[in-house]
């Protein structure tokens, strides 16, 4: 047999924390939704693979511990179906045995379990078990009162509307006939979303507040990670007491790329209190922005009463800062200007170290073993052959 060294259920234990999902109580991001989003297609696909047998099989102990992950995959698909022990052929139908257990009560009360047609019935078992493993890939239960009160103010509010009524339609028999697996299939374009804009849904990383003196780190859903004003980490509790309302989500949503290279202004838009810090390039504006504010606080001493004086002050600080950063850089490396720029140039010795000789080596073994080795950078071209000179030779 084909050793498979994960299961569905230890990817799903898995997945959350990858994506900066902490506990269960958390949204999903796009990139975790689209993903879990192709789980599901491909468990329906084989599962309905079975049911479309011409004696189709019954798998009846469907689980997440029971469904395999493979490594390497053929044509793109990773999921293998085990545990066939307590798999029955259409001819060998049992209905009691199928829905006498607790979980299939309520298809057995209603009347479903026995007569008619076995086709009808034996694959409703198991799309009950997938629509159970469904909800707990998703996070969802369909019995919980506000199944959808965390995405109530998130993007995908709509997708997961939708994904609720598949889950009922599957475990749930109101109008006489329980959801195919193919059925749910169909609507796979209603509930999933598009993989262009999962890959479009990259963090926001940090965001300065310049009216609360706060960075702020984000998720990729524009959620608050975290707060510090100053070097102080602000507590989960004041950071929902500050940032908890609707009116903060819409504001970063709007947040215009004031400050990123390669895009940095001579100017700062006034009307928004959020500026952003999209590069490491920048990032050491936060620093000097943090520092500021602890000593403006430090040193205030009570003198400011009025708490808008004091909100005005660390913009203030930030204005000079961003203006600072842009006089700093200047125009890029080939106008010699700004204070950073001229210095690389002259001195690149202060500021870069040589690459190691084994690194070297190793990428031109790699060369010359036929391997096509190549950089990808958002650096300026100028900038970026300054350094590759200076470190590679």
């Amino acid at each position: 047999m084909e050793y498979c060294s994960h299961t569905l259920k230890n990817i799903i234990a898995l997945k959350g924390p990858e994506f900066a999902r902490q506990q269960p109580g958390e949204p999903m991001n796009a990139i975790e939704y689209f993903i879990s989003c192709e789980i599901f297609k491909e468990l329906l696909e084989c599962v309905q693979y079975l049911h479309d047998l011409n004696e189709g099989v019954v798998l009846r102990d469907l689980r997440s511990d029971n469904i395999l992950i493979a490594e390497n995959g053929r044509n793109g698909r990773y999921i293998k179906l085990s545990n066939f022990g307590c798999a029955i052929d259409d001819d060998d139908y049992d209905s009691e045995r199928v829905y006498g257990s607790q979980d299939f009560g309520s298809l057995a009360d209603s009347g479903q379990g026995g007569g008619g047609s076995h086709s009808v019935h034996t694959n409703k078992a198991d799309i009950y078990s997938v629509g159970v493993i469904a909800q707990e890939l998703f996070d969802m239960d369909i019995h919980d009162p506000n199944p959808l009160q965390k995405y109530l103010s998130h993007e995908l509010i709509d997708n997961f509307a939708k994904l609720f009524k598949v889950f009922v339609s599957m475990m749930v028999d109101v109008s006489g006939q329980t959801s195919t697996c193919a059925q749910v299939i169909g609507q796979y374009y209603d509930w999933s979303i598009d993989k262009d804009l999962s890959q479009s849904c990259v963090g926001r990383g940090l965001v300065i507040d310049k009216r609360r003196g706060n960075v702020l780190k984000l998720n990729s859903e524009f959620g608050i990670m975290s707060v510090r004003h100053g070097f102080q980490e602000l507590s989960s509790r004041s950071t929902r007491e500050v940032y908890g309302g609707d009116d903060v989500v819409r504001a970063l949503r709007t947040i215009p790329d004031v400050l990123c290279l390669g895009t940095i202004n001579t100017t700062e838009s006034e009307g928004f209190d959020y500026a952003v810090l999209k590069s490491y390039f920048t990032s050491p504006a936060a620093q000097v922005f943090s520092k500021c504010v602890e000593v403006l606080d430090i040193t205030d001493d009570n003198t400011v009463s009025d708490d808008n004086n004091l909100r005005n002050r660390y913009a203030k600080i930030w204005r000079d800062i961003y203006s600072s950063t842009c006089l700093m850089y200047g125009s890029g490396l080939n106008h010699r200007s700004g204070g950073w720029n001229p210095e690389l140039m002259d001195t690149p010795d202060r500021y870069l170290r040589k690459t190691s000789d084994r690194v070297i080596q190793l990428l031109k073994m790699w060369r010359q073993s036929g391997k096509h080795v190549i950089l990808i950078t958002s650096s300026d071209a100028d900038h970026t052959k300054l350094l590759m000179n200076y470190a590679f030779g």
